[in-house]
């Protein structure tokens, strides 16, 4: 399988939100140029992805070849349906309550705002992705 480093290199970007080659490896901690080095070599930079993965929580299938990982793991599991049916309860509340709209026809973006409750709830932090799978920026 062949890998689009650029297209890796700017989804490594804007996941950690750097701007630029620089930024990138400033975040990483590495020296400046190895950006430079990952475009000279052709390789994928496996090991930075990694690491980008540990510090967003992005989806490191996503950093790789541009797909949205869809969490399935974390969505079978029973601690995730419980912290569904309770996200879907305060919705409903407050729907009913008229504190909030909620405007969705898609089960995909209650899906994502789930999973990332449920990551939230156990301490790790959720990387919103846009259905394009861009990182959305808070």
């Amino acid at each position: 399988m062949k890998y689009e480093l650029e297209a890796i290199i700017s989804r490594m970007k804007s996941a950690i939100g750097a701007a630029n080659d620089y930024q990138l490896s400033n975040a990483l901690n590495m020296s400046s140029g190895v950006v430079a080095n990952w475009r000279k070599a052709k390789n994928p930079p496996w090991e930075a992805c990694y690491e980008i993965h540990k510090q967003t929580n992005c989806g490191l299938e996503w950093l790789i070849d541009g797909e949205v990982e869809k969490d399935e793991r974390i969505m079978e599991s029973d601690d995730y349906q419980k912290t569904y049916k309770a996200f879907m309860s305060v919705l409903t509340f407050a729907a009913e309550v008229d504190s909030i709209q909620v405007k969705t026809e898609s089960q995909e973006v209650l899906d994502a705002l789930t999973v990332m409750l449920h990551k939230r709830l156990q301490g790790k932090k959720a990387t919103p992705i846009t259905n394009e799978g861009k990182v959305k920026h808070q």
